[in-house]
């Protein structure tokens, strides 16, 4: 992993912690609506896999949202609202319905499937072949 992040500017560190990622999924629902997303999934995948950091404990979480402006009361409200369980879930059985069996999966068209971390050559690759059958 290592290899492929450098050229990213990534170094992924040799964690031996495997966080229950539940809460943090659901605050990333909740960063959706917000505006935040892209910024929490960022500091996220920092806070994780270059500071190993336990991304399942929620003192780490409220400091992640809180980096990146949301504020400690909105985010429990998110984690007690059932709204937010309740999208987690729909994506959860639709990833199923797309036989995703890893992390990240990417579904493209609904029919093409990229699996894990993947070279920019395959995602072209797809692309170039969905533009032919046009």
């Amino acid at each position: 992993m290592n290899q492929r992040g450098k050229e990213y500017g990534i170094k992924f560190n040799q964690s031996k912690k495997l966080s229950n990622t539940h809460l943090a999924l659901i605050l990333s629902e909740y960063a959706k609506e917000t505006g935040c997303f892209e910024a929490f999934h960022h500091r996220l995948f920092e806070a994780y896999f270059e500071d190993e950091k336990d991304i399942g404990d929620k003192e780490v979480l409220l400091q992640i949202a809180n980096e990146v402006g949301l504020s400690k009361d909105e985010v429990k409200e998110a984690w007690q609202d059932s709204k937010w369980e309740e999208k987690l879930k729909a994506i959860t059985q639709k990833s199923v319905v797309h036989g995703a069996t890893g992390v990240p999966t990417f579904i493209i068209n609904d029919e093409y499937r990229i699996v894990g971390a993947q070279p920019y050559e395959k995602f072209e690759e797809i692309l170039k072949k969905i533009k032919r059958s046009d």
